[in-house]
């Protein structure tokens, strides 16, 4: 199954394909990573650009209200405290060169790691817009949904 991937999708997926598995498994994810992830030519093209923010997701918010009630040295020290928590790695790049995305190959093996993936995901409760809107390509572009004995939640 061929389909385009945009570099948010791309991301998306790179995150969700398993750490570890059976040695078959793995080698296939472990091509999967490579085909998805980006190459020096991609991070050209698209100005691809990380940065790690000093403060965790929504600290942002807690420290502006902490400034407004309470001395400024506790609420350095609570910032500090958040920021050893969850860390916000921010990533930025070029959308217009984006354009549809890149070409991504899976094999049936590969799909199917995939939708093991999104199943556990959905399981646990943990299925969020990026990840919905990657299951959703995928079972557009296949036909993951009329080929499995369950019926998935996205499918036709």
């Amino acid at each position: 199954m061929k389909t385009k991937l945009t570099v948010n999708e791309r991301f998306t997926l790179l995150a969700m394909l398993p750490g570890a598995s059976n040695l078959r498994d793995m080698l296939i994810v472990d091509d999967l990573r490579k085909q998805i992830g980006f190459s020096e030519e991609d991070n050209k093209r698209l100005s691809l650009k990380w940065s790690n923010e000093k403060f965790a997701i929504g600290a942002e918010k807690i420290l502006t209200e902490c400034l407004q009630t309470t001395p400024v040295i506790v609420c350095q020290e609570v910032a500090g405290k958040l920021s050893k928590l969850v860390p916000q790695t921010r990533i930025e790049w070029d959308k217009d060169a984006d354009g549809d995305g890149a070409e991504t190959e899976f094999g049936p093996r590969g799909i199917e790691i995939v939708q093991n993936t999104i199943d556990r995901l959905d399981k646990e409760g943990n299925v969020n817009a990026e990840v919905l809107a990657v299951a959703r390509k995928l079972y557009d572009a296949s036909d993951l949904g009329k080929k499995r004995s369950d019926k998935p939640v996205l499918a036709k």
